[in-house]
């Protein structure tokens, strides 16, 4: 933390970190419940190693799905209520 603080690994070009931050939460939200069932349904007909990649590779897709179609979307709406909220404010404020 204090390389990246102090602007040492400035250098590193880590285009993909936006797209990781993107499929955190989803990932975060989904991966225990679905990611188990998936492993039990997978895990008699697939090696280990399979079962593992299409578990991450599912989940990954999975997580992508819940952030392109439904929180960039609530995003929209939230951040147009934000912008009726404020205006109301700024206009009721003498």
């Amino acid at each position: 933390m204090a390389l990246i603080a102090t602007g040492k690994l400035s250098w590193i070009q880590w285009r993909w970190l936006p797209y990781a931050g993107a499929l955190a939460y989803p990932l975060y939200l989904l991966h225990q419940d679905i990611g188990r069932k998936l492993i039990g349904f997978l895990e008699p007909h697939l090696s280990p190693y399979a079962v593992l990649a299409g578990a991450v590779a599912t989940m990954l897709v999975a997580a992508w799905l819940v952030h392109r179609y439904v929180e960039r979307p609530a995003a929209r709406l939230l951040k147009q209520g934000m912008a009726r909220a404020a205006a109301q404010v700024r206009a009721a404020t003498p």
